[in-house]
């Protein structure tokens, strides 16, 4: 349902344009009358003839045309307000461990167009084509998606961005990259901050998006101390931060809050985040597609503007054309002299 809001300006600090307008055109009529009281009778007389109907439509014509032309500088506008379809796109930060583990061992290529007769890639190589097959996946969704390696640091890949081109190429090296440990938490002063708090400094920085997901792909075991697990538990709470996390090796298949690393028990923590224990390729490649499906791009009706109603146009179109017949008329009343 569409209603009609009342006459509003763009740019209403052009109504000084206006007010100078009016007062220049008054002032110039003004000092013409004045002017033409000044003369005697005999010369009011000799110059009837050039305050005739003419000369007064171009007097005319010249104010209203300025006026109309401040008018159309203001910029007026009635739009119209209703229900629109407002797209609730997501931003996602993607950090792979690049640490000396994920080069160990073998592991089938879901990916490959015969994954029995392929052959077998490392942890990090298939992290790499998983990321791949997901930013793909988003491609139609609209959303941004930044990319971060990491061990005992934090590496950035490419910011958030919507242009998932450029982010596919870089990940594209990330099986190229290889570094130490893994640091997941950080101290939370030194620059080590570990992905965990890098995700958190980047969506303050360029974070857009209302929903903000954090997917973290890892075979490592980092202990996180727990005054980093309360620190870091605040502030994904505090911004409504969603986390993923694929775990590859048997430790993260382990079921019971005793035995599971403690990122996973950190993810626990967070509303809507998720662990997904990761023991073969198959399993990784699922994984993706699980959460490519929990975090669809959901659609919205928001009321708000859906027609700025601009105006200006005509006010400029009808200043234009009363100026250019005041000129011609001016011309025509010079040319009686």
């Amino acid at each position: 349902m569409l209603g009609i809001a009342s006459l509003q300006f763009a740019k209403p600090l052009m109504y000084l344009l206006v007010s100078a307008g009016l007062f220049t055109t008054l002032w110039w009529m003004y000092g013409r009358h004045r002017k033409s009281l000044a003369h005697s009778g005999l010369e009011l007389h000799k110059n009837l003839k050039y305050v005739g109907f003419i000369g007064r439509a171009a007097i005319i014509s010249m104010a209203i045309g300025w006026l109309s032309l401040s008018i159309g500088f203001v910029q007026p506008q009635l739009p119209q307000f209703g229900e629109k379809r407002v797209e609730l796109t997501r931003d996602f930060v993607i950090a792979i461990d690049i640490s000396g583990s994920m080069d160990s061992g073998k592991l089938k290529n879901p990916y490959a167009a015969d994954p029995e007769k392929a052959d077998q890639i490392t942890p990090k190589l298939l992290a790499q084509l998983a990321t791949q097959d997901f930013i793909q996946r988003r491609m139609a969704q609209k959303d941004r998606v930044g990319l971060f390696v990491f061990d005992d640091q934090v590496y950035y890949s490419w910011p958030l961005s919507t242009n998932l081109d450029v982010v596919l190429q870089k990940n594209n090296a990330t099986s190229t990259y290889s570094g130490g440990g893994t640091n997941f938490a950080g101290d939370g002063i030194s620059e080590k901050m570990g992905p965990l708090q890098a995700a958190h400094e980047h969506f303050q920085e360029l974070g857009k998006a209302k929903s903000k997901v954090v997917i973290m792909v890892t075979d490592g075991l980092d202990n996180i101390s727990d005054r980093r697990m309360v620190e870091l538990r605040e502030l994904y709470l505090k911004h409504g931060y969603k986390i993923y996390v694929l775990g590859i090796g048997e430790e993260w298949l382990k079921e019971g809050d005793a035995n599971v690393p403690s990122l996973a028990k950190f993810s626990q923590t967070i509303p809507g985040s998720m662990v997904i224990g990761v023991g073969n390729a198959e399993q990784m490649k699922a994984g993706f597609e699980l959460i490519d499906s929990l975090e669809k791009s959901s659609v919205e009706m928001q009321r708000g503007m859906v027609d700025p109603g601009n105006l200006y146009q005509y006010f400029i179109l009808a200043g234009l054309a009363f100026v250019l017949l005041g000129l011609f008329a001016m011309l025509v009343v010079k040319d009686d002299m």
